[in-house]
């Protein structure tokens, strides 16, 4: 669920650069993003009041160039963090794999990654 759908699919596209796919179901109350690997993401529009929004919990697709990705995100004015929440940075997980943490304009977080 999202507050405005044209407002996150923007996000979507412009900041995360993921491709939005057509609606399989028809229709324009419902938006499908292709995060690679046959995955994809789905978002209408609804109430998102018992949304509960934790940073925990969220998608995390692999960026194609990495290393270039936290310099676009702050083209696009899209904030970032590291998991612990210092903006800017890069965290390192304890595999050691580098990823960084947006919020989309819902709130939700998403962790992209260097798995490549």
């Amino acid at each position: 669920m999202v507050k405005d759908l044209d407002e996150s699919a923007a996000f979507y596209t412009e900041a995360l650069r993921l491709r939005e796919i057509p609606n399989p179901m028809g229709g324009t109350d419902i938006r499908w993003f292709d995060i690679g690997g046959d995955q994809r993401i789905r978002m209408q529009a609804g109430d998102f009041d018992a949304t509960r929004v934790h940073k925990g919990t969220h998608i995390a697709p692999t960026a194609l160039n990495f290393d270039e990705t936290p310099g676009y995100l702050r083209s696009r004015n899209a904030a970032f963090s590291d998991f612990e929440g210092t903006p800017g940075a890069v965290n390192v997980r304890p595999d050691g794999m580098p990823a960084i943490f947006p919020q989309d304009p819902n709130g939700y977080w998403i962790e992209i990654n260097d798995f490549g």
